[in-house]
């Protein structure tokens, strides 16, 4: 299962505020999305949205991909600690991607700042491209425990001639 929000940059008055933080759902699609009931999902890829909850209790793999490239626009990546608690008791493979995925700089890490625990994580896969900022994977990484994960896979690519960040910047971030 894929789900997926993609507006190729059109965004109109009654669109979601690209400035400032964001998930791409609005609070009406969070609530949609949180109930509902996906009992045989073992498979689902997640793109440009950030759910605050899913109800997939035989999730075994997921992926989450970020991108967006407006000026403004930073991510709450702070609603992935939400989504990992959700799905912690079953995902075994996560696969995250971010390509110019951003958090704004004055953000502060919330109170809730402890890692969720993935015991049954056995693989994580990081995805990182074109002007991702160090502190967004360092948030993210310091989100997960995963104590009996046995395979990692880094893929970097970026742009040396017009690229500020990039792997130095992120094996530091991770």
């Amino acid at each position: 299962l894929t789900i997926e929000h993609n507006e190729f940059g059109l965004y109109f008055e009654d669109d979601i505020d690209t400035a400032g933080t964001a998930t791409l759902l609005h609070d009406a699609d969070n609530t949609l999305l949180s109930q509902w009931k996906l009992p045989a999902v073992e498979v689902l890829e997640l793109r440009n949205i950030i759910p605050e909850a899913l109800i997939c209790p035989s999730l075994k793999h997921l992926t989450i991909d970020l991108d967006r490239d407006f000026p403004d626009f930073f991510w709450d990546i702070d609603v992935l600690r939400e989504l990992f608690w959700h799905v912690k008791q079953s995902v075994e493979t996560l696969t995250l991607k971010f390509c110019r995925a951003k958090i704004s700089p004055e953000e502060e890490m919330r109170d809730d700042s402890w890692p969720v625990r993935l015991l049954k994580l056995k693989s994580l896969s990081l995805d990182i491209r074109f002007q991702t900022h160090k502190k967004l994977l360092r948030r993210v990484m310091d989100m997960i425990d995963a104590p009996n994960t046995s395979k990692m896979h880094i893929y970097m690519r970026h742009d040396s001639q017009t690229d500020d960040i990039g792997p130095k910047d992120w094996l530091s971030g991770i």
